[in-house]
């Protein structure tokens, strides 16, 4: 009987995580499909292009269907952007002193997108969690290793880069047993080197925050 459990066993321990990690996802959808609407300050650490450490700081409001907000404390501090306005695009007011001076922006522009590639309308948790669910499957290059703690479960793979489909990305994901939702995504490159860090601090949902929030309109 041992040796057909042992046969048995590396199957068994392959097939284990993969199939914890899709219930994990499960279970993060279950969770936001309560949540009307969130906002998080947002902690951003990322490696520049001189290899020096940079870091951003935001507020990042969120309401169903697609409302977005984010304002930006560092380095920009007093920008202001939201989407989608009646035309689909990015609002973004520049600077705090100038409330007249509007940007109206696709959400493919530049401005819009961050240093990883990411669109502002692929920002919100919804988002992420499916993102996740892609790392996990369809872009994994590996079985996922899950860690678990009192507070916190955090699922390590390997996979296609979520916003560069040329690169290959070691990610860490960290879901909050209390709320069931992620609140940090941390990317390394294949051999270990670090890319992005987000941490999503002080994470409150369902707010009743109004549609009007979300406008720079006049």
């Amino acid at each position: 009987m041992l040796p057909a459990l042992l046969f048995f066993l590396p199957i068994l321990l392959l097939e284990a995580p993969g199939s914890k990690a899709s219930g994990l996802v499960e279970q993060m959808r279950a969770s936001y499909a309560e949540v009307k609407d969130y906002r998080a300050d947002v902690v951003i650490r990322r490696r520049g292009v001189d290899g020096a450490e940079k870091i951003e700081r935001l507020t990042y409001s969120f309401k169903k269907p697609d409302r977005i907000r984010v304002d930006f404390q560092s380095p920009h501090k007093g920008l202001v952007m939201v989407h989608p306005n009646e035309e689909g695009k990015a609002v973004v007011r520049p600077f705090p002193w100038a409330p007249f001076l509007k940007l109206r922006l696709a959400p493919e522009f530049s401005l819009t997108v961050g240093s990883a590639g990411q669109r502002i309308d692929q920002t919100d948790m919804g988002f992420l969690i499916e993102s996740i669910d892609r790392s996990l499957s369809a872009r994994s290059r590996g079985a996922p290793v899950i860690e678990e703690s009192d507070e916190a479960v955090i699922i390590r793979v390997l996979a296609e880069d979520l916003f560069r489909r040329d690169r290959i990305t070691r990610y860490g994901f960290r879901i909050d047993k209390d709320r069931w939702l992620p609140v940090a995504v941390a990317e390394y490159a294949p051999d270990g080197g670090f890319r992005r860090e987000l941490r999503f601090l002080e994470l409150r949902t369902n707010l009743g925050i109004s549609d009007g929030y979300f406008s720079l309109e006049d």
